[in-house]
């Protein structure tokens, strides 16, 4: 019972603060909700049963009306494609395989454009920017300790959030956090430097864990996009050592079966009781979809339509269909061409925001070098992280997951926090 009580405290106590203090403290608690839906938990009977994602969001909304003075602008390039694709999803319903499978799609992708736009109005500085990361890994680390408790020796599997529970996704979500925890243990603050230090070996561990060949190429990707990125900035340089030292501490407790699978990363066909097998073969029969539904078969059509395209030996037998194992193509397939290229658009928009921030920072003269460098540190983790992400997304279908967009959404709160910093008064409440 300490959990389920744990949980209705911490919410309550969120949504209070949320409606009487701001919005910040209400998009804290629907982060925490999030991670912790009780749905998804053994404890769910022990805690009424309510909507609880959809009442957080509620309170998020209700406090932006009655804080609305703690907002700022929140459009930006990176939402414009995101609203752009969202509109495209509603007009392609008329042509969907599935209206109804569609539109519960399109209910999803629009909760996801919202929270996107709502996060960059809500977090307005630096010390609400670390806060969010924080709480994002907190909630990661206590995954970690799910993990550890439910890991049979297999696979991990089960253990995630509740649009991530299998392996691949829950190493997709490591990869992408993980540069987090090497900026806080080089550039944070005393309480952020022992809280990623206690925080990374049990996520490592989780990571190896998920024996995830698509989340290793991520993290090989992350670190090589860190490293170029990075050359130029002596100061940050350091954080190499940070990966290098991330890197190690993953062959060292990668098992004989986790090497095995790495290297058999393009192999031929497997079990197909492995989540993995056959992606190749798999991306090329869903990719004939293209053919029939030049302008995309509409949210969900992918999977409904695998029985029709894919033959009988890679449908999985568990569920009677198969999904693609690959963002771009479920986006091509299901979107069409142009919702791929508004997709990678947008995906090209991230990136280019993390560099507009850098150039912000740098041509900001008298500003404190600590606070410059941890603001430089923090472009290059979504950088890297991002671009881990993206890459470990070619081996899973990661179109519809609610913590990317949380987290992307960080790319343009850094950059307006970095257009705006005139100083040291930029570090005003940023320590714990």
């Amino acid at each position: 019972m300490v959990y389920p009580i744990f949980y209705l405290l911490v919410v309550a106590v969120g949504w209070v603060a949320g409606l009487c203090r701001g919005p910040f403290w209400a998009v804290l608690t629907y982060v925490f909700v999030y991670f912790n839906i009780p749905s998804h938990q053994w404890w769910a009977a022990s805690v009424p049963s309510l909507r609880w994602s959809f009442l957080s969001a509620g309170i998020v909304l209700a406090s932006c009306v009655i804080h609305k003075e703690q907002l700022k602008d929140g459009m930006n390039a990176p939402l414009k494609a995101l609203i752009l694709l969202l509109g495209l999803m509603i007009c392609i319903i008329p042509l969907a395989y599935n209206a109804d499978r569609s539109l519960v799609r399109i209910y999803d992708f629009f909760r996801y454009v919202l929270f996107f736009y709502l996060v960059c109005r809500i977090i307005k500085t630096f010390a609400q920017y670390r806060w969010f990361v924080l709480a994002i890994l907190f909630h990661c680390f206590f995954l970690s300790l799910l993990a550890r408790h439910y890991f049979s020796g297999m696979r991990l599997d089960g253990v995630g959030l509740p649009d991530a529970a299998d392996a691949n996704m829950l190493a997709a979500l490591v990869v992408l956090v993980l540069p987090f925890l090497v900026v806080f243990l080089f550039f944070g603050s005393r309480f952020e430097k022992v809280a990623a230090l206690l925080f990374t070996p049990f996520i490592l561990n989780m990571f190896a864990m998920t024996r995830s060949r698509g989340g290793f190429l991520g993290l090989l990707v992350a670190a090589g996009v860190f490293a170029w990125g990075a050359r130029r900035d002596v100061d940050i340089k350091k954080m190499v050592l940070g990966f290098v030292a991330a890197a190690v501490v993953v062959l060292g407790i990668m098992d004989k079966g986790y090497v095995t699978r790495v290297t058999r990363l393009f192999g031929g066909e497997e079990n197909i009781e492995d989540q993995s097998a056959g992606r190749t073969d798999i991306w090329r029969y869903g990719l004939h979809m293209i053919k029939d539904y030049p302008l995309g078969c509409g949210g969900g059509g992918f999977s409904l339509l695998s029985t029709s395209y894919l033959p009988d030996h890679l449908i999985e037998k568990r569920v009677g269909r198969r999904a693609s194992h690959n963002t771009y193509v479920l986006v091509v397939t299901e979107q069409g061409v142009l919702g791929l290229g508004i997709y990678l658009v947008f995906i090209l928009l991230l990136f280019k925001g993390t560099r507009r921030a850098r150039s912000s920072l740098h041509g900001i003269m008298g500003m404190d070098k600590g606070l410059r460098n941890h603001m430089l540190a923090h472009t290059y983790a979504l950088e890297t992280g991002l671009a881990g992400f993206f890459t470990a997304s070619i081996f899973i279908d990661r179109l519809y997951f609610e913590c990317i967009y949380l987290i992307a959404a960080l790319v343009p709160v850094l950059s307006a926090v970095a257009d705006a910093a005139q100083g040291p008064e930029g570090t005003e409440g940023i320590q714990p």
